[in-house]
């Protein structure tokens, strides 16, 4: 019996669409290594009243307990912690593979557009990944690939300074006067008659595959959900407090050449600010969006090294992303 998957990427996360001889490979999921205690180039410090260090995250993967093999119709979630893993997913279909597209990005955080001209390093892209950067790669080579809902709370980009945040925008976003960021990112594809999810450690070591049975889920579709959220709720209970600026975004600039890092680094020391470009909540903001991805481009497979073969097939082009 065929089956649904809709796949969920939130928190500390970065999206790169791959391309391989102008036509769509495989959508990249890559979060940033935010268990260590410093970002390249930049010190983790953050202006009172926040902690002295960026907060840690940890990336995971869940699914329902009933999908499980052997697990029946059991209640809850299985959680999965996949840091310093690369994650293939191994789909069959009934008939053609629905090749990869690209949807709506209008409110996911672009940081040529919130911070200016950067440059996202290309080993973090690839398969041989520089130890404590980069925490788990997925790589999704089907689907629709689109942002979520849009938060209700609008948000600015903004640096901290002698007048704490209420100094101007920042952002150069086309869309800064109404813009509402989305917490998630989401690729979904349907006739899925096999699923399983295949880690493989970042040294090459084969860690093995979980094959989900995709007809016991609810209403015939397969939530999987991949995060890289911070320590205080990584299971994203309700929360009716106010919106606080998003410091945490810092750990996305760890993805960054060392050169833009550094200068990064370098032009906030010149103009003492305490915390590079982050969002900012406006006024009236309760309980909004938090660790939003962004959306970082495209990469083309042939400079970077990165995922071939074993990422899935070549999708027909299709991409209208901008």
């Amino acid at each position: 019996m065929a089956f649904d998957v809709k796949l969920e990427f939130t928190g500390i996360t970065g999206l790169v669409g791959l391309q391989q001889d102008g036509r769509d490979h495989a959508a990249l999921f890559v979060m940033p290594d935010a268990q260590k205690q410093e970002i390249t180039g930049v010190p983790c410090t953050t202006p009172p009243p926040f902690e002295a260090e960026l907060i840690r995250h940890r990336a995971f993967c869940t699914f329902p307990a009933s999908t499980l093999p052997g697990n029946g119709s059991g209640p809850g979630e299985v959680i999965w912690y996949t840091h310093g893993m690369r994650i293939f997913l191994d789909a069959e279909f009934e008939g053609e593979a629905p090749r990869l597209r690209y949807g709506s990005f209008d409110f996911i955080p672009r940081l040529d557009e919130a911070i200016g001209p950067v440059e996202l390093d290309p080993a973090c892209l690839a398969l041989n990944v520089p130890p404590a950067r980069v925490a788990t790669q997925v790589i999704v080579p089907h689907g629709l690939v689109e942002q979520g809902v849009a938060d209700a709370g609008r948000w600015e980009w903004k640096t901290f300074g002698e007048g704490g945040w209420d100094g101007p925008p920042v952002s150069t976003c086309q869309n800064t006067d109404d813009w509402k960021s989305v917490h998630r990112i989401q690729a979904t594809f349907g006739n899925v008659t096999s699923f399983s999810i295949r880690a493989v450690r970042f040294d090459g070591t084969e860690m093995g595959s979980v094959k989900l049975d995709g007809s016991a889920a609810q209403d015939n579709e397969l939530a999987v959900r991949f995060a890289n959220f911070c320590d205080r709720n990584p299971l994203e209970w309700p929360a009716e407090e106010p919106s606080l600026p998003d410091v945490d975004f810092q750990w996305h600039y760890s993805l960054l050449t060392p050169a833009a890092s550094e200068a990064m680094a370098r032009q906030h020391a010149d103009e003492d600010l305490g915390s590079l470009t982050v969002p900012v909540p406006l006024a009236g903001a309760i309980g909004g969006v938090n660790c939003p991805p962004f959306w970082g481009g495209y990469v083309d497979v042939a400079e970077t090294g990165t995922v071939a073969a074993d990422g899935g097939p070549s999708a027909e082009q299709g991409s209208n992303a901008d």
